[in-house]
């Protein structure tokens, strides 16, 4: 990727970094002269908060066929086997994630108190931005890893908010791939992933989100998507340092 396109990505996920504030722009309310509340999008659309009443429906001329049951999501990558952490009580029947047994090297975040394993032979980190952000590089390789710590907590299906809505701020033809829950630990997290082309190059990130009272967490890595395939195991790879116990 040229460098002005990894630039504009990582912009991207510098405001993935504003959790909160990136949600409260994404979706705001107002209200109309009227009175009537609207629910304002971050692209710039709006629909009626509440709908109002709506007229009655006639009743179906048969009972509707019965839908087929929703498929399970099958796990995105793979999962290395590594040294890992003993499961807490009550962990759920999410994928376990393992770390890697050479992630020997941890990265603990100022925001949050995260840990962050990883092999410095193959990701090279950045210095630390003023916001905590921190980006590891695939050595040799237009492939990375951006830590994104929060004090805030913020609950995952925000996380998962607040990442979407900036991708297509920022970009186009923005497509969820896939996601599950996997387990830290006991503790259940989102892995996401998802397409966006961005100045005309469509790239692939795929990453972990996690929030509880202490803070939250983005693990995200990215390349473009037609590299995504070469690149793929040693990103998740990357991914499976990530460690939850403060």
């Amino acid at each position: 990727m040229r460098r002005r396109q990894t630039i504009t990505i990582l912009f991207v996920l510098t405001a993935l970094a504003s959790g909160a504030d990136a949600l409260a722009q994404a979706v705001q309310r107002a209200r109309t002269e009227n009175g009537r509340e609207v629910i304002l999008r971050g692209d710039g659309t709006w629909v009626f908060a509440d709908p109002g009443p709506q007229p009655p429906q006639p009743p179906p001329a048969q009972s509707p066929a019965p839908q087929a049951a929703r498929p399970q999501l099958q796990p995105l990558f793979p999962t290395p086997q590594g040294t890992g952490t003993a499961p807490q009580p009550g962990a759920t029947n999410a994928l376990p994630i393992r770390r890697p047994a050479d992630a020997t090297t941890a990265y603990t975040t100022r925001r949050g108190n995260f840990r962050f394993w990883y092999n410095p032979q193959k990701w090279r980190p950045t210095p630390e931005n003023p916001d905590g952000r921190v980006q590891f590089q695939l050595a040799g390789h237009d492939a990375f890893i951006v830590l994104i710590p929060e004090g805030t907590p913020l609950p995952i299906p925000q996380l998962k908010t607040v990442a979407i809505e900036n991708a297509r701020q920022a970009g186009t033809d923005v497509r969820i791939v896939a996601e599950q829950p996997r387990s830290i630990g006991g503790r259940e997290v989102l892995q996401m992933q998802f397409n966006v082309t961005i100045d005309r190059v469509p790239i692939t990130f795929v990453g972990y989100y996690y929030g509880d009272p202490q803070g939250s967490v983005q693990l995200v890595g990215f390349t473009s998507q037609q590299d995504f395939q070469r690149f793929r195991a040693q990103i998740q790879e990357g991914l499976d340092g990530l460690d939850l116990n403060r």
